[in-house]
C-alpha cells in the first residue's frame, strides 16, 4: 500500500514536471530562472539533477507507454535547455530572443545581421579564418594551437562585452557582440573538429 501511494505522488509530481517543462518557451522558464546572463551554474547543476530525477525515463518504468514517452520527452528537453542556459554563447542568444524578438539564427535576418558587423571586424575574422584552414590543411598542429589560443581569448573577451551589453540593457551592442562572437565560436568549433586532443 505504501509502495502505490509513493508511486502515485511520484506519478503526480513528475506528470506536472513533465507538462510544465515541455511546455516552457525557453531554457529560463524551464528551470523557473530569472532572465539575465548572470547566473549560478552551480544552482542551475543542483536544479537539473533535481528534475532529471524526476524526469529519468528509469523513474517511469512502471507507467504507461504515453506517460514514459512524456518522461523521455520532458527529459530531452531538460537537457538540451540546461546545455542551452549553461551556455554563455546560447544564453545570451536566448535572451536577446526574449528582450527583442531578434534572432541571430533566422535566415531571414542574414543580410540584416551581416550589416551589424564592422568591415573591420570582417576583415580581422575572416584573416584569422584563413589562417586556420591554411594550418588544418598543412597540417600545423602547432601553429593550430597558437591560433586556438588567439581565437578562445578573442571569443572569451566578446562573451565579457556580451555580458556587459546585456547588464548594461544596451540591446544593440547586446546583438553586435553575439553576432561576433558566434563568428569566433565558429572558428574554434573548426579547430576542435581538427585538433586532436593535447
Amino acid at each position: 500500500m505504501l509502495l502505490r501511494a509513493v508511486s502515485k505522488r511520484f506519478a503526480t509530481n513528475g506528470m506536472d514536471l513533465a507538462k510544465r517543462v515541455l511546455s516552457s518557451g525557453n531554457c529560463f522558464e524551464t528551470f523557473e530562472s530569472e532572465p539575465t546572463f548572470d547566473i549560478s551554474k552551480d544552482e542551475l547543476k543542483l536544479k537539473m539533477r533535481q528534475m532529471q530525477m524526476t524526469l529519468h525515463p528509469d523513474r517511469s518504468a512502471m507507467e504507461s507507454n504515453e506517460v514514459k514517452e512524456l518522461f523521455e520527452t520532458a527529459s530531452a528537453k531538460c537537457n538540451d535547455d540546461y546545455n542551452e542556459i549553461t551556455s554563455d554563447f546560447l544564453r545570451a542568444a536566448t535572451l536577446l530572443r526574449i528582450e527583442t524578438n531578434k534572432d541571430i539564427f533566422d535566415e531571414n535576418r542574414t543580410e540584416e545581421i551581416n550589416k551589424l558587423v564592422t568591415p573591420e571586424f570582417m576583415t580581422q575574422a575572416l584573416t584569422l579564418r584563413m589562417s586556420i584552414e591554411n594550418a588544418i590543411e598543412d597540417e600545423d598542429e602547432d601553429e593550430l594551437r597558437e591560433l586556438s589560443t588567439e581565437v578562445t581569448t578573442t571569443y572569451a573577451n566578446l562573451i565579457d562585452l556580451v555580458g556587459k551589453s546585456h547588464r548594461d540593457r544596451n540591446f544593440a551592442d547586446l546583438e553586435k557582440h553575439i553576432i561576433e562572437a558566434n563568428y569566433y565560436r565558429k572558428m574554434l568549433d573548426r579547430i576542435h573538429e581538427t585538433l586532436p586532443p593535447s
